[in-house]
């Protein structure tokens, strides 16, 4: 990831995601920002797609695990 060569190189410090950082990190300091931060999910389909009864299902269990979850 380009931003991770930046920041080897000694230009600068990343904010991301943890869900982006992969594995390659030994040779990094990596600090979680508390409190955490949060951040703005989205759901792509086709607009074909748009009444699938599956694509419903799963958007609405997606919303029931991120209303089950501690707000920050």
């Amino acid at each position: 990831m380009a931003t991770l060569g930046l920041v080897r190189a000694g230009l600068g410090v990343a904010l991301m995601s943890e869900l982006n950082l992969g594995r390659e990190t030994e040779d990094l300091v990596v600090r979680r920002v508390e409190p955490d931060c949060g951040r703005n999910i989205i759901v792509l389909n086709r607009a074909a797609s748009r009444e699938s009864p599956a694509i419903a299902a799963v958007v609405d269990e997606l919303r029931k695990a991120t209303d089950a979850r501690p707000k920050a």
